[in-house]
């Protein structure tokens, strides 16, 4: 019998942690001068979120007053619902992005009826110069900061990007969010 072959692994262009504090005053810029994309970028950044789970967000998927997003199971990769704790920045960046939602969207696009093309974000990185890296990269970003400085357990970073946690038996018996711990 044949062994199964696995998929190659692929590995999404990254920027590194060290290089954020340098790169976000260069995205509010944009944010100010009233990209969307910009806006957006910025909170999957802050939430470490994929693309699709802010691009799809809906306003009302947004507690500010708790600052949680709690993400729908059906558009989680794990088909788990997903809460996200929000930091005053990421509660602003919404507060914004819903005096011009519409469609449900908290970013709608320019057609009737959808959200921001989930091309907005990549043209937007390469019009600031960053043309090696991706938006799914910045969830890498946050895993590296997360082991080479933010001295966090894994299972932590884990529960903040929705990841299943590697450790079976942990798995079985820890089925919390960690959600105020991750807020820190």
């Amino acid at each position: 019998m044949l062994a199964k072959r696995r998929r190659a692994l692929k590995h999404f262009p990254t920027l590194p942690w060290a290089d954020i504090p340098e790169f976000i005053p260069k995205l509010k810029v944009k944010e100010d001068q009233g990209s969307r994309s910009a806006a957006m970028l910025h909170l999957v950044i802050l939430t470490v979120c994929r693309t699709n789970e802010i691009r799809r967000a809906r306003p009302e998927e947004f507690d500010l007053r708790h600052k949680i997003l709690t993400i729908p199971s059906e558009r989680m990769k794990m088909g788990l619902p997903h809460r996200v704790p929000l930091c005053d920045t990421a509660c602003d960046l919404v507060k914004r992005a819903m005096r011009t939602a519409r469609y449900g969207y908290l970013f709608p696009g320019d057609k009737k009826g959808a959200p921001l093309s989930n091309m907005a974000m990549l043209e937007l990185l390469d019009g600031m110069g960053y043309t090696d890296i991706t938006v799914h990269g910045f969830r890498s970003t946050f895993q590296d900061w997360a082991e080479e400085y933010g001295e966090y357990p894994e299972v932590l970073a884990d529960k903040a990007i929705a990841h299943k946690t590697s450790n079976k038996a942990r798995r079985a018996y820890q089925r919390g969010d960690m959600l105020e711990r991750r807020r820190r």
